[in-house]
C-alpha cells in the first residue's frame, strides 16, 4: 500500500470475481493481500500484464494479468490406510 496510496483515494473500492478476493472491498485491502501473497504465499512470483484501460469519464483501471509461479511445489502425498492395512 505504502507505493501505491499516492495514487488512490482513501477508501478506494476494489472488486474481482477471483474467490481468494471476493471479501477484499478496497484497493488499500488489496495491496495489503498482494503483499502477503507475493512475500508469504508465493515468494519469487510472478505476472504477465496482458491489457489494462483507464476510463477517464468514470475514473475506473482495469487490469488483466496472468500470475507465474517461479518455483517448483512439491506435493507429498502418503499412500492410503484402511483399518490399519495399506491398500
Amino acid at each position: 500500500w505504502a507505493g501505491c496510496k499516492q495514487y488512490v483515494v482513501n477508501d478506494t473500492p476494489f472488486a474481482a470475481q477471483s474467490e481468494p478476493l471476493v471479501d477484499i472491498k478496497t484497493v488499500e485491502a488489496y495491496c495489503d493481500w498482494m503483499a502477503g501473497f507475493g512475500s508469504v504465499t508465493a515468494p519469487g512470483a510472478t505476472y504477465d500484464l496482458h491489457t489494462s484501460s483507464y476510463d477517464e469519464e468514470a475514473r475506473t483501471a482495469v487490469f488483466f494479468g496472468i500470475r507465474s509461479q517461479l518455483r517448483n511445489v512439491i506435493i507429498r502425498m502418503e499412500e492410503p490406510k484402511f483399518l490399519g492395512h495399506e491398500m
